[in-house]
């Protein structure tokens, strides 16, 4: 399977981006929460760590650094259709790479 290959490949440099970054700022205080304690499953604790989607001030939401309407634009849809194909933006959150046409089917 194309895609857990794909998600299978990234792992090892987001594991050790996350290991670093613990192991240099872990006390570092974002609030009244450490870094080490976000990233240790934070049992009620209130924040979110996301390299998917976050919320910008002016343009609203963003996945995967797209706004909606970019979305909409930028991923493959089927002939006449005016939205993108559902597994397009699954590919998309799930890789991070916007999909080729097959890729979204």
């Amino acid at each position: 399977m194309v895609l857990k290959e794909k998600i299978a490949a990234q792992l090892p440099e987001y594991r050790a981006r996350v290991r670093k970054l613990i192991t240099e700022s872990g006390d570092i205080k974002i609030g009244d929460v450490t870094i080490a304690q976000v990233y240790g499953g934070a049992r009620g604790v209130r924040m979110l760590v996301s390299d998917i989607s976050y919320v910008d001030p002016g343009e609203g939401i963003r996945l995967r650094g797209y706004t909606i309407p970019e979305i909409i634009n930028v991923l493959p849809k089927q002939e006449g259709d005016e939205m993108p194909m559902v597994g397009g933006l699954y590919y998309l959150l799930m890789v991070g790479e916007v999909p080729s046409f097959d890729e979204a089917e």
